[in-house]
C-alpha cells in the first residue's frame, strides 16, 4: 500500500510502501517538459497515417563515451584535480524518405575539486536559455554531480526543395571557424572544445532551395521574453565561385542585419562574416558592429594553418584581468563573441604520423595585455578510440598589474566512439 503523498528528493519522486521501503522512483518533470513531451507524442501520431505500409522504419543509434581528467595548475598553493565522464547517445529514426526524427542526449559526471570549490557548479552545468527545461541533475553531493540533458530533439520534413525542422536543433548560419557573428541562434565558444556538437535552440526553421547553392530560410525560437527571442531570415547564393549570404531579423532586443562570404584566393580559403546590431527603444545596449575575417591554407605535407581576426565595436580596450572571467564564463551571444574590441587568432595543425596529430592555437587581444595559448596532441589508438592532451593557458595582468599566467589547465581525454 502506497503512502498518500509521494516524497520529493531533488529531481526525483519516491513512493514508499507500508514498511517504508522505496518501491517507485521516477523523475520529477517540470510543466514545460510535460507539455513538450505531450506535443511530440501528438506530432508522432499525426504523422503515422502518412507512412506507407511497405516502408520499414529505420532506427539508428551512435554516440561516444569519454573520460577526461582536468588538471588545473592555476592556484599557486595546490593543483586541482577533477574527473569528467561524458556520455552521448544519438538516436535517428527514418520512417520514410520525407520524415525523420532525432533525439540526442548528453550525460556528464563530474567528481573532484571543481565540484567542491566552485560556487554553484551544479547550476553552471545545467545553465541553459532554452525554452523547455530538458535538463536534470540526477545526483549531487559535495564531491559529485551527475547531470543529463536532451540537447537535440526535433522532427524534420524533406520534400524536393523544402526542408522543415521543428524542435530543439542547431541553426548554424556561421561560415567562419572561430567566431560567427551570423550565428544569431546558437553562439558557441572556441575554448569549449569538449562540446563538439555545440548548443541548439527550441525553434522552427523553414528552408527552401531556390537553385544551385542558393536557398532562403526563416527561423524563430520559442521564448518567454523579448530578451530571449530570435527571429530572422537568411538568403544564400553562389556567384563567381563564392558563397554569399545575407541575414536580417531580430535577436534578443536587437534589430540585426549582416552577411558573409566563403571562397578561395587561389588554393587558400577566404571567409568573412559580419552583423550590425541596433538595440530597440528602451534597451541600455549600444549599437554594435561585429565582424570577422579569416584566411586558411593546407599544404601538401598535411600542414594546415588558419589566421582570423575579430572586431567588436562594443568590446573593451584595457580590460584588465576581468576579461579572463568574461572570456570563459560570460554570456556568449553573436553580439559578444569576445569581451575585447580586437581579437586575433592563429592555428597550425600537422600530422606527425598517421596516428599522431598536433595543433597549436594562439589568441591575442591587441590593446590588452592578454594572450591565450591552446596546444593539443591527439593519438589515434584504434579507429574508434582516441587519446588527446589539450592545454589551455591564459596570460594577463594580475591585480598588481604584472603580466603573468592567470590560468593553466591540462585536459587528458580518452574518447571511445560507437
Amino acid at each position: 500500500m502506497l503512502v498518500t503523498t509521494p516524497t520529493k528528493a531533488g529531481n526525483w519522486i519516491m513512493e514508499f510502501d507500508t514498511t517504508n521501503r522505496v518501491i517507485i522512483v521516477k523523475p520529477l518533470m517540470s510543466k514545460t517538459v510535460k507539455i513538450f513531451l505531450y506535443a511530440l507524442t501528438i506530432l508522432q501520431w499525426s504523422f503515422m497515417p502518412v507512412f506507407s505500409q511497405d516502408e520499414e522504419p529505420k532506427l539508428l543509434m551512435n554516440g561516444y563515451l569519454k573520460d577526461m581528467v582536468i588538471t588545473d595548475f592555476s592556484p599557486s598553493d595546490k593543483t586541482l584535480w577533477t574527473n569528467l565522464i561524458h556520455n552521448r547517445l544519438n538516436f535517428k529514426w527514418y520512417p520514410n524518405e520525407k520524415f525523420s526524427a532525432f533525439v540526442e542526449l548528453r550525460t556528464q559526471w563530474y567528481t573532484g575539486d571543481y565540484v567542491k570549490i566552485i560556487p554553484g557548479f551544479e547550476d553552471q552545468i545545467g545553465a541553459s536559455e532554452d525554452f523547455f527545461n530538458l535538463s536534470w541533475t540526477v545526483f549531487s553531493n559535495e564531491n559529485n554531480v551527475l547531470h543529463t540533458m536532451v540537447d537535440r530533439v526535433y522532427m524534420e520534413y524533406q520534400n524536393n526543395d523544402w526542408n522543415v525542422r521543428l524542435g530543439r536543433q542547431r541553426i548554424n548560419w556561421g561560415v567562419s571557424m572561430v567566431w560567427n557573428p551570423n550565428d544569431l541562434f546558437n553562439a558557441y565558444s572556441y575554448v569549449d572544445f569538449d562540446y563538439e556538437e555545440r548548443p541548439g535552440s527550441d525553434a522552427l526553421r523553414i528552408q527552401r532551395y531556390t537553385g544551385f547553392a542558393s536557398s532562403f530560410e526563416v527561423a524563430a525560437n520559442l521564448a518567454d521574453s523579448l530578451g530571449s527571442w530570435v527571429g530572422a531570415a537568411k538568403w544564400a547564393t553562389n556567384k563567381w565561385n563564392y558563397d554569399f549570404q545575407v541575414i536580417g531579423g531580430f535577436a534578443k532586443k536587437d534589430v540585426t542585419i549582416g552577411g558573409a562570404w566563403a571562397g578561395n584566393i587561389k588554393r587558400a580559403g577566404f571567409k568573412g562574416e559580419f552583423t550590425y546590431f541596433i538595440p530597440v527603444a528602451g534597451s541600455t545596449k549600444n549599437n554594435a558592429f561585429v565582424g570577422t575575417i579569416s584566411y586558411d591554407y593546407s599544404f601538401k605535407n598535411s600542414l594546415y594553418f588558419n589566421i582570423s581576426y575579430l572586431y567588436n565595436s562594443d568590446g573593451a580596450l584595457n580590460l584588465g584581468s576581468g576579461g579572463f572571467i568574461d572570456f570563459y564564463f560570460g554570456e556568449l551571444t553573436a553580439r559578444n563573441l569576445s569581451p575585447y574590441m580586437h581579437s586575433g587568432f592563429l592555428l597550425g595543425t600537422y600530422q606527425f604520423h598517421p596516428l599522431i596529430t598536433g595543433s597549436l592555437a594562439v589568441m591575442a587581444f591587441p590593446g590588452n595585455n592578454a594572450l591565450f595559448i591552446n596546444p593539443t596532441i591527439t593519438l589515434s589508438i584504434l579507429s574508434n578510440l582516441d587519446l588527446s592532451f589539450t592545454g589551455q593557458t591564459y596570460y594577463g595582468e594580475n591585480l598588481n598589474g604584472d603580466f603573468k599566467s592567470l590560468s593553466k589547465v591540462l585536459y587528458t581525454r580518452l574518447k571511445w566512439s560507437f
